[in-house]
């Protein structure tokens, strides 16, 4: 489907969780970096790369993006809960 349409944000929510679940935090971390450019007025796109960030353990970083989320969406469940995670 991503070879298709590479735009797909719903492709590359899912190839992100799959990759940090595998632990293959590089193309996890390109994955989210592509959906932060394709969207970045998305809270999603921020929680996502955030996640990524937090999962390779660059807590600065993650709790820029998981900031932003939140400026965007201030109810983003899934930021709120990674936020508290790494605080």
């Amino acid at each position: 489907a991503y070879k298709r349409d590479p735009k797909d944000r719903a492709t590359l929510h899912t190839r992100i969780i799959c990759y940090i679940a595998t632990r293959d935090l590089k193309k996890a971390q390109d994955d989210a970096d592509v959906l932060v450019k394709l969207a970045p007025q998305d809270a999603d796109s921020y929680h996502y790369r955030g996640s990524v960030y937090s999962e390779s353990g660059a807590w600065g970083p993650a709790l820029e993006d998981i900031k932003t989320a939140l400026e965007l969406n201030k109810g983003h469940a899934g930021a709120i809960a990674n936020r508290a995670m790494i605080r």
